[in-house]
């Protein structure tokens, strides 16, 4: 890509975002990937919720978790996005959303059976996926739209498993 390119393509995206910044860089997410993101949770509870464009429901609630990551700023939350957009699309997602402070992941391989079996052998792919993980490495599956008492339960009992 010329430089000229690179320089309209960097404008347009400022402009894009508003003058909005994004906190942490979003991380790619390849195949073999997955290791890694669980051993980030060891001895510490966490989230992590898988979504895509492609999934009407997953976007429509990626404000809702917005709002749940700022009413629990401790709380290890990371985010995989698995569609192949533009990024610069991910990123205004993401940040009117209020999770550009999340643990973001974005998948650059196609999110096939293979990246689909790393996570969970039963997994067919639907989405969206939440899992919450406690400090103990134990996991709870919610499928679909989240229901957001149920978290905000999990997150009561893994404070009084302290």
């Amino acid at each position: 890509m010329s430089m000229l390119r690179k320089l309209a393509s960097a404008f347009c995206l400022l402009l894009l975002l508003g003058g909005n910044t994004f906190a942490k860089p979003i991380t790619p997410y390849r195949s073999g990937d997955w290791a890694k993101l669980i051993q980030q949770t060891k001895g510490r509870p966490a989230i992590i919720h898988i979504w895509g464009f492609s999934c009407g429901p997953c976007v429509a609630e990626l404000p809702a978790w917005g709002s749940f990551a700022q009413a629990q700023p401790k709380l290890k939350l990371m985010l995989l996005e698995v569609d192949q957009v533009p990024e610069d699309m991910t990123v205004k997602t993401l940040i009117d959303a209020k999770l550009s402070e999340a643990d973001n992941h974005v998948s650059v391989d196609y999110f096939d059976e293979y990246m689909r079996y790393e996570i969970d052998p039963k997994w067919q792919g639907e989405l969206p996926i939440t899992l919450l993980i406690d400090a103990q490495g134990n996991t709870r599956k919610l499928r679909g739209s989240v229901d957001f008492k149920i978290v905000n339960d999990w997150v009561s009992k893994t404070k009084k498993d302290d």
